[in-house]
């Protein structure tokens, strides 16, 4: 085993579709000369992203079975030690409990903490849950080589609640560039897309009301919502009771070729979130060559460049967001600029050949910091 190219394995708490999910399957389906440095265990039992990385060469393995948590220490440590590995990954709360715990059992591999969204929690920050969780991880911070965050928003966030920030990584999601790409001056009513899981901290709320007053003005348009989650009802509720019946469709969680479709079919895109960490629905967008009209929260305003690919919009004001919308719903050809200025920013910056470059330079250093403590212990 060279020292440039250190074991890794990724731990993930679910093994199902995803944005974190698929990012870490492709990441490791593509990582070039040394696929077989690198693996993926899930706390769950096996599902599409094992079975989607096995038929593409990968390694996947799972952590489920008896005792629960305790058992899945258990496998994880025996897991380590078997395949030496030298760096773990791990992705949320309970994955990042259950790798801390295994690494100091399983030969003591160094520890990477994935960094989602702004904290390890999806409550609101100043949540007691959200509170509980921050301290807990900052109580375990002595154990992680790192924290790998996926925006600037994310590692400030947590600076800001105490985390050191020499810890911190930032590495950007990334999105590959899909043959067909939209038309946004295509001839037809105008078709809105927005694709997030339907829960309230993405605001859909907040889009509906945009969409009211844009039909109240007389705006002929359709959206398209792509997602599923604890809000369908409400939402749906909402939508009758603005007068959108018939404009809305709920069209629940497809798979990523029909998310692909449905991008190159619309003309605008829309993200109404009070935060994200880095927003892979935004990046699909920009590669499919749509404007994107979004809240200007951490994350999100680093992919979207504002004016240039297209329009931020404070978070909640459902009057601002509608009349970015109405301004881009006029104008099919400031759409076709930023949408082809979209899909070149995401060429530029997003690709997953820096990803790649990046996640291998970080790994190497942990393992060498690691390699360097263990000679001097």
């Amino acid at each position: 085993m060279t020292e440039s190219r250190p074991r890794v394995l990724h731990v993930l708490a679910c093994d199902d579709w995803g944005g974190v999910e698929v990012q870490i399957a492709t990441q490791v389906l593509r990582w070039g000369d040394a696929p077989g440095t690198q693996a993926v265990a899930f706390l769950q039992p096996p599902g599409p992203i094992s079975a989607l990385l096995r038929e593409g060469s990968g390694r996947a393995s799972t952590l489920a079975g008896r005792a629960g948590v305790l058992g899945a220490v258990i496998r994880l440590s025996r897991l380590l030690r078997r395949e030496r590995v030298e760096v773990v990954a791990a992705y949320g709360l309970k994955a990042g409990i259950v790798t801390r715990a295994a690494a100091f059992l399983g030969g003591r591999p160094a520890v990477v903490i994935g960094v989602r969204s702004r904290h390890f929690s999806q409550g609101e920050p100043g949540e007691l849950r959200t509170k509980g969780v921050i301290a807990l991880e900052r109580m375990l911070v002595g154990a992680v080589a790192a924290y790998d965050a996926n925006s600037c928003g994310g590692r400030d966030f947590l600076v800001a609640a105490g985390f050191p920030r020499d810890r911190f990584s930032v590495i950007p999601n990334a999105v590959d560039l899909p043959e067909r790409r939209a038309d946004p001056q295509r001839m037809h009513a105008p078709r809105i897309v927005c694709v997030a899981r339907l829960v309230a901290l993405k605001q859909h709320d907040v889009l509906l009301k945009s969409l009211a007053e844009l039909v109240s003005d007389g705006s002929d348009l359709r959206c398209e919502l792509v997602g599923a989650g604890p809000e369908e009802l409400r939402l749906r509720e909402l939508v009758g009771s603005l007068g959108l019946a018939g404009r809305v469709e709920f069209l629940g969680r497809l798979g990523q070729g029909e998310i692909l479709d449905r991008l190159a079919d619309a003309d605008l895109f829309v993200l109404t979130s009070s935060y994200e960490g880095m927003p892979g629905s935004v990046l699909e967008a920009m590669a499919a060559g749509l404007p994107v009209v979004a809240t200007d929260v951490n994350g999100t305003r680093e992919v979207v460049e504002d004016g240039v690919t297209g329009l931020l919009v404070p978070s909640g004001d459902a009057g601002a967001l509608a009349a970015a919308l109405r301004r881009l719903l006029a104008d099919p050809g400031l759409r076709a600029r930023m949408g082809t200025a979209g899909r070149a920013r995401v060429a530029d910056r997003f690709s997953f050949a820096q990803l790649i470059a990046s996640k291998g330079q970080l790994y190497e250093q942990v393992a060498a910091r690691s390699r360097v403590f263990d000679a001097a212990g």
